[in-house]
C-alpha cells in the first residue's frame, strides 16, 4: 500500500540489494510505483533479478530500498508483501 501527498510527477523508485552467487553485492532496480494522495495497492514488481544464482540454496536474503524520484514527492509506504511461493 502506498500513497504519495506531495507532487504527482514523483515516482517512489524501489530497488533490491542482494549478495550475488559470488558473495558480492549486486543492486537492481525492481522498477517505479507512481501513487495518489489517496492510499492503495501499487502495481507487482519483481524482485528476484538476477537473484537465481544466490537462491540455489532456497533461500536469499534480501534488503528493499524505496527511493523517491522527480521532485516534490512525499511518500509513505505501509505493508510490504513478499510472497515466498510467487516461483512454485
Amino acid at each position: 500500500m502506498v500513497r504519495n501527498t506531495g507532487s504527482r510527477f514523483a515516482a517512489l523508485r524501489v530497488k533490491v540489494l542482494y549478495a550475488d552467487a559470488n558473495g558480492k553485492v549486486a543492486r537492481k532496480t525492481a522498477g517505479n510505483v507512481w501513487a495518489g494522495s489517496a492510499w492503495g495497492p501499487s502495481g507487482k514488481l519483481a524482485i528476484a533479478l538476477g537473484l537465481t544464482g544466490a537462491m540455489q540454496a532456497g533461500r536469499a536474503y534480501v534488503q528493499i530500498w524505496f527511493v523517491p524520484v522527480g521532485y516534490g514527492g512525499n511518500f509513505q509506504v505501509d505493508d510490504l508483501l513478499v510472497d515466498p511461493w510467487c516461483r512454485r
